[in-house]
Parts: C-alpha cells; structure tokens; sequence
C-alpha cells in the first residue's frame, strides 16, 4: 500500500508489451532550447548568450548544458581538438587517430560525450554556414575554421556523419570502452571522406 513504482525510459517504444500493458504512459517532453537556457543561466553565473550557445550544443539537455558551461575554460582546446580530428579523419591518418583514441580514453566518460556532442554541434553549424550562415552561433575562432573546413561537409555525407557520432555519445553513455568507441568512429567518418575523394577522382 501507498507504494508508488515509477519507471522512466528515453524509448518506451523497446520495452516489452507486458510490461507497457502494466503501465500508465505520462509523456515529459523535453526542454525546448530557450527553456533549457533559462535553466541554466539560473545555475550557474553565465551571460545570457553563453546559457543559450550550451542549451543550443546541448540541444536542450540541461545536465550536458550545465557540465559544458562549468568546463568553459576548454573551449579553445576542444575546437583544437575537433579540428585536428576532422583533419585527421580527412587525411586518413590512422596513426594520428590511434594517438587521438589514446587521448580519449584517458579522460573520463563525461568528458567523452561532451567533446563528442560539441563535435556534433560543429557539423550542424557546416550545414548552416553553407546554406544559412545568419543563423551560425560560432565564436571567432570557430568561424575561422569553419571558413576553411564547411566545404567538405554537404547534404550527401551530413547525415551518415552525424549519425556516426551519435552512435559513438550513446555507446559512451552506455559505458563502451571509449577508445574502441572513439577509433570506430574515426574509421567510419574517414570511410566516409576517402570515398568522396575516390570518386572526385575517378570523375
């Protein structure tokens, strides 16, 4: 008596019927990107354009928004980061991928799905620099990159790219061996390049 059992899932679309059966379905949709900005800018001290940059990587998870803004600091060093992936990925540097899987794995899994979501907002902002640059929330530095690197990023490879990186944040949330996870990623990303570059050639 008095017991209230409370079963939360992210897609009750895979639990087994009998237990769908036994339940009372209540939907909580999730933070649209002005509410999770709101949110956060109560949490933590931030201007209001920082609150909303991280709601934005975030796509309206407060608890990665929260960690991105608090780990701020690294902002420089993730787009280096990102930046030399991405070239290491289009070059088909396996060597200098195996060292960037080593990197990964030392830090910790927060860590992992942060950089790899930040990874995933710099693809997005490829798409919108290349069709509707006005709506770019970019820094300086990262604009500047992206000045050089949108080009190779087009409808043709986004989805299967991002697609890609999404895999590798749900494997990390999963708790996956991040440096498998990582290099996996990588692989597949600059499959992805040297086949457009095979076929450019072969033209």
């Amino acid at each position: 008596d008095k017991t209230l059992i409370i079963l939360v899932s992210e897609k009750p679309q895979d639990l087994l019927s009998t237990i769908l059966s036994r339940a009372q379905l209540q939907k909580i949709e999730a933070y649209s990107i002005e509410e999770c900005a709101e949110v956060i800018h109560s949490l933590v001290e931030s201007t209001t354009d920082a609150a909303r940059k991280v709601s934005e990587i975030a796509e309206g998870n407060v608890s990665l928004a929260k960690w991105l803004l608090e780990n701020q600091d690294e902002s420089d060093e993730q787009l280096d980061l990102f930046r030399n992936w991405m070239l290491a990925c289009y070059q088909y540097n396996i060597t200098e991928l195996i060292n960037q899987a080593d990197s990964f794995q030392k830090k910790g899994r927060e860590w992992q799905k942060g950089f790899l979501t930040y990874g995933l907002f710099m693809i997005r902002q490829t798409v919108l620099k290349n069709h509707q640059p006005s709506l770019n929330r970019l820094t300086d530095q990262e604009n500047g990159f992206l000045d050089k690197f949108a080009r190779f990023f087009h409808p043709g490879n986004y989805a299967e790219i991002s697609t890609y990186v999404n895999d590798a944040i749900l494997h990390i949330e999963r708790n996956g061996h991040g440096k498998i996870i990582f290099f996996d990623c990588c692989i597949l990303i600059s499959d992805v390049f040297r086949k457009e570059k095979f076929a450019k050639t072969n033209a």
